[in-house]
């Protein structure tokens, strides 16, 4: 690696965030010295994740089917690296460059701005595109996230945030959802995307709350590559002043805000039996995504940057 990583410590009382350069990525998240998310005691083997614990993924999160996209009747190959698909963007994708780290402190919260500039053609994709990657910490138990993006010219742009939260627990058994979406994609086989369907009166509906595992193996959700949910659910139009999804453990609650209008949820079915933090391994359904994204890919030019909004509040129960 050419640069070293840098890890950034942010220390409210009762919360405590510590931010990775590489990725630009949230590693850890404490409330009250309890693990909000998943991660890898050793940093080393963090870095190096293919299960993309807490990193930005991009420069398109998600698949994009047999590694090809269409530009303005161009076709541009991409990086495969799922089978024949692309996946998060690709082998080198935004979760595994070293992004340029500037911290400032106030009062109230910690602002740490990540910056990275993706050259031409890199994992196949064209223009130049600067992302920056903002993250406000507040002495409130709360997170906003910024995903920005200017490019020189028209290029397929979708990031998200790949943190895998388990509330102070050891598993998903009594993990809470709540969702307001009420349709999600079929996928096929490779968990492509097809058609949008309706969530009612289907394991797949959260609108009310259920905890997660409740319907997580029953026969609609089953796949060939799925160990209970890896899905994308649509939530259509959001307003980042209003919650748009929460889980919750016995003892904490974590509340969303977005103007993203889909997330996918992974129940951390193939896990890494990786030493976390917390001392245990990771096992399968550990831990659960929240990945709020876009439903579709999004087409950004010189004339219109790519900005996008997430929150997430902490609180104790």
């Amino acid at each position: 690696m050419d640069n070293e990583p840098q890890f950034i410590q942010i220390d409210f009382p009762g919360f405590n965030v510590v931010l990775c350069s590489f990725g630009a990525s949230i590693y850890s998240i404490k409330v009250n010295d309890h693990d909000m998310i998943v991660s890898f005691k050793d940093k080393d083997n963090w870095l190096i994740d293919n299960g993309y614990h807490g990193k930005t993924v991009g420069r398109v999160a998600g698949r994009i089917p047999y590694g090809s996209i269409n530009v303005k009747d161009k076709i541009y190959h991409l990086d495969t690296n799922e089978r024949e698909h692309t996946l998060h963007g690709g082998y080198k994708g935004l979760s595994f460059q070293n992004f340029n780290a500037n911290v400032t402190q106030y009062n109230d919260y910690s602002e740490v701005i990540f910056e990275y500039h993706s050259p031409n053609m890199e994992c196949g994709f064209p223009g130049n595109v600067d992302f920056q990657i903002i993250y406000k910490i507040y002495k409130d138990k709360y997170i906003e996230i910024f995903h920005n993006a200017k490019t020189d010219e028209i290029t397929p742009i979708s990031l998200t945030q790949h943190l895998y939260f388990n509330l102070g627990e050891n598993n998903l058994d009594n993990i809470f959802m709540k969702l307001k979406a009420n349709k999600r994609f079929l996928l096929n086989d490779d968990l492509l995307k097809q058609s949008l369907v309706d969530v009612k009166n289907t394991s797949y509906d959260f609108n009310k709350g259920k905890l997660v595992m409740e319907d997580a193996f029953k026969k609609d959700v089953k796949g060939p590559r799925k160990n209970g949910f890896d899905d994308i659910w649509y939530l259509g139009k959001t307003n980042k002043n209003k919650i748009c999804a929460m889980l919750s453990s016995p003892r904490y609650k974590a509340e969303f805000y977005t103007d993203y209008d889909a997330s996918v949820i992974y129940m951390d079915g193939y896990p890494s039996h990786e030493q976390l933090l917390s001392g245990i391994r990771e096992e399968i359904y550990g831990a659960i995504t929240m990945e709020l994204t876009n439903k579709d890919v999004v087409y950004v030019t010189p004339e219109k940057p790519y900005n996008k909004y997430t929150k997430i509040v902490f609180k104790e129960l």
